[in-house]
């Protein structure tokens, strides 16, 4: 029997759930447990890649917030480690629009929750990122 250090969380692309919000729940579990490519796949059709912006024009509010979050995030983790051009500022721009978005959803607990992740030491205010 064949061994694999994947991470045991279910990737609703290839399982074919439609749901953007369970695609955005599993790809953050597989981005926690350090997985961040199967966290790229379990967004499927949502998002092409790095450098590329998600298709989130035919979602809800909430969930075009969600998958802005969840793609500006991994575009930052995989642009850092395949040192993809461009890729911290795109990230920054869809974290931001998550931000924006959350704020607009009226969701200010999860914007606030979004705000405080992305501060860093060097970035004390709201609204700033680790990213620029």
């Amino acid at each position: 029997m064949e061994s694999h250090n994947r991470t045991e969380v279910k990737n609703p692309a290839s399982a074919g759930i439609q749901d953007a919000g369970a695609k955005c729940r599993a790809a953050k579990a597989l981005a926690s447990a350090g997985d961040y490519e199967a966290a790229r796949e379990a967004l499927g059709a949502l998002w092409s890649g790095i450098g590329v912006r998600p298709d989130v024009e035919s979602l809800s509010p909430k969930d075009q917030a969600e998958v802005l979050l969840r793609v500006g995030a991994l575009s930052g983790w995989l642009g850092s480690s395949n040192q993809v051009p461009g890729a911290q500022g795109l990230a920054k721009d869809l974290i931001s629009e998550s931000i924006r978005a959350f704020e607009a959803l009226g969701d200010h607990h999860r914007r606030i929750l979004v705000e405080s992740l992305c501060r860093g030491p060097r970035s004390p205010r709201p609204g700033r990122t680790p990213f620029g």
